[in-house]
């Protein structure tokens, strides 16, 4: 009796539950992680049972995707000066991915099915056509940003800095490389050692966000 109470309580299968154990589930482990066995294994159900409300894996991905995208919110771009208001997307993309770090690559390489993440595009090409800017420049505008906040992600997550020289804060090593950096002919390498060995990843995504605006700004006033 107590087993069929159980079961009747059991939460029904649906394309939402299995989206959400899949976003929990790659969250905590990542994308390889990620198999329809496992999924229906976290979910307490046999595998082909997924297959009732999913066509295949590459659905659920689409589907973490636009979950993850979903959580952006465009309410602080509503309100000042248009570089702001980019300014203020591009930040929401960033909080969003930094917030599923595991994930990234999916937000990075899955195709945009999120109506709050279209959205989002939709208000940026229309601030900067607003803005006095051409239809082709709003696109290459906006491309520009989406490169600069993908690299910016893909190094920050990855846990780099600069690969020419060893992030370190240790003196000793600091001199060392700059030893061998003198001693390879690379003087002005040698002389930027303090700045390349450190990296404050929010730092340098504003000064990117800050150089590419400023270059848009430039472009609106010729």
């Amino acid at each position: 009796m107590a087993k069929s109470n159980r079961a009747g309580t059991r939460q029904p299968l649906s394309r939402e539950r299995i989206i959400d154990a899949a976003v929990r589930l790659v969250d905590r482990d990542g994308v390889d992680a990620l198999s329809m066995r496992r999924l229906a294994g976290v979910l307490g159900v046999e595998a082909m049972s997924l297959y009732n409300h999913v066509p295949n894996k590459a659905a659920v991905l689409d589907g973490v995707t636009t979950v993850i995208l979903d959580e952006i919110d465009i309410t602080p771009a509503t309100i000042g000066p248009w570089e702001d208001r980019v300014h203020a997307i591009a930040n929401e993309f960033r909080r969003v991915a930094l917030a599923h770090p595991a994930a990234f690559i999916l937000l990075a390489t899955r195709p945009v099915r999120s109506k709050v993440a279209i959205r989002a595009f939709d208000t940026g090409v229309a601030l900067l056509a607003d803005a006095g800017f051409d239809k082709a420049t709003s696109v290459h505008a906006i491309r520009a940003i989406v490169a600069l906040h993908t690299g910016a992600l893909l190094r920050e997550l990855a846990g780099g800095g600069s690969s020419l020289v060893e992030r370190s804060q240790s003196p000793g090593v600091r001199a060392r490389q700059i030893e061998e950096l003198q001693a390879g002919g690379f003087p002005a390498l040698a002389a930027a050692v303090p700045d390349l060995a450190t990296c404050d990843h929010d730092e340098e995504y504003r000064f990117g966000m800050e150089i590419l605006l400023a270059g848009l700004r430039q472009r609106l006033g010729r």
